[in-house]
């Protein structure tokens, strides 16, 4: 694996992270309601 390689991986897991966490942030905040937190 290259360095460009690994750039993209370290982009798309970041992107992961962020998009997991942000729905975790959601589902569980209570002050939420049911279509606030299905907002994408």
């Amino acid at each position: 694996m290259n360095y460009k390689d690994l750039k993209v991986t370290f982009k798309m897991n970041f992107a992961l992270d962020e998009a997991q966490a942000s729905i975790r942030a959601a589902r569980f905040a209570p002050e939420l309601t049911a279509t606030e937190r299905n907002k994408s």
